[in-house]
């Protein structure tokens, strides 16, 4: 049995409608990955101010210990 025109164009329909949902989800999940991204650079660069701090500190201590 052959598939006629309208039975491609209703599997087409039905596939659309079936991946519609996950486009969606798919959509969803980067905009969550996208908006993970900016908070781990923020995170990043908050840990490299720490880290400049205690430096800092750790300089301080040797000059204090050296005088």
């Amino acid at each position: 049995m052959a598939l006629t025109q309208e039975d491609l164009q209703a599997i087409g329909a039905l596939m659309a409608a079936k991946l519609e949902p996950l486009q969606t989800d798919i959509a969803a999940l980067k905009q969550g990955q996208s908006a993970m991204q900016k908070d781990i650079t923020h995170i990043k660069r908050q840990v490299d101010v720490v880290y400049d701090w205690v430096d800092g500190i750790d300089l301080r201590v040797k000059t204090l210990e050296r005088g």
